[in-house]
């Protein structure tokens, strides 16, 4: 990196930790670049998310992916091999994987383990709220007043942050951004008193339920059993103002009478996903890099809701900028 008397400029600068953000991330350092990643959250992965609470651990965001692109197969298979990672057979038709023994310990393992042998340099825990180009150099301020500078941005916050930060840099980008949408999703998680019978096959789009998995392998490895319900696109709208109580009992009303089983349990918590599936992909015939190559965009947003999208969308822009 470059440094002067007065601040140090990186080569890259990624905004988000998740997984187009790592992905981005990963090839910079590939190219002996200097690079900076920085996000708001407390961890890292995005919706690669894991919650700890009443003894049980809950995937409460993405549930699996899976791998066809080969490169990003490879990096599963690296990841499996560590054990950060694990197939996950259960009916799908292309291979899929959880990450081991969590969803965060995939993310976790792309920071890690990378080709130069060096951990990304992340930041957590730092909004930005602003950025500015001056004599070719991005500008960047956060929540705290902390500064930051790169020659060359890549932003992967989702569609709608992401437009109101490539705004006042680039017209068409913002536009491209705008072109995407999402539906938000409602997501339960239940620590359960006692292993359900019969309850260990995922659902899927059974009412207002989009998804439910139970994991009763958690409770063999000294953690409470866990299930998690997430609501469907339509009953996530209908229902995205109602309190974390009303949430909660409509979906565990909605699970039960799926399952005919009763749930018993001492622990329920909540979170809704305001950006959780792509409902309109970015357009295709809009740009997602600027015109010198200095500033691009990534994210699912330009795929579908799934891993592998973010990650062939920070792959292209990487490729596109570096």
């Amino acid at each position: 990196m470059t440094n002067t008397k007065f601040k140090t400029i990186y080569d890259v600068i990624i905004i988000g930790s998740g997984i187009s953000g790592l992905t981005a991330a990963r090839m910079a350092q590939d190219k002996a670049l200097s690079c900076l990643v920085l996000d708001k959250g407390r961890r890292i992965g995005g919706r690669c998310s894991t919650k700890r609470g009443g003894g049980a651990v809950f995937n409460h965001g993405a549930q699996f992916f899976t791998a066809k692109d080969p490169e990003f197969a490879a990096l599963a298979k690296q990841a499996a091999l560590s054990g950060a990672a694990s197939l996950w057979d259960f009916g799908h038709h292309a291979p899929s994987y959880q990450g081991a023994p969590t969803m965060r310990d995939f993310p976790a393992f792309m920071a890690s383990q990378t080709s130069s042998q060096e951990a990304l340099n992340l930041r957590q825990e730092t909004t930005i709220i602003s950025i500015s180009k001056q004599d070719g150099i991005y500008h960047l301020s956060d929540s705290d007043e902390g500064r930051y500078y790169a020659k060359k941005l890549i932003i992967t916050a989702p569609a709608p942050q992401a437009a109101k930060l490539v705004a006042p840099l680039d017209k068409k980008l913002c536009k491209t951004a705008q072109s995407a949408s999402y539906d938000p999703c409602w997501t339960i998680m239940l620590a359960l008193d006692a292993p359900l019978e019969g309850g260990n096959n995922p659902i899927r789009d059974n009412g207002i339920i989009g998804w439910a998995n139970y994991e009763p392998k958690r409770h063999e490895t000294g953690y409470q059993p866990a299930l998690t319900i997430q609501a469907s696109p339509e009953a996530s709208r209908d229902m995205l103002d109602w309190q974390e109580e009303a949430v909660i009992a409509e979906l565990i009303t909605a699970y039960e009478a799926a399952t005919s089983l009763s749930l018993s349990y001492h622990y329920a918590t909540s979170h809704r996903w305001l950006y959780a599936r792509v409902l309109q992909s970015a357009s295709a015939d809009l740009p997602y890099y600027s015109d010198d190559r200095s500033l691009a965009l990534a994210g699912d947003y330009f795929g579908n809701a799934r891993l592998e999208s973010a990650f062939l969308s920070g792959r292209r822009a990487a490729d596109a900028l570096i």
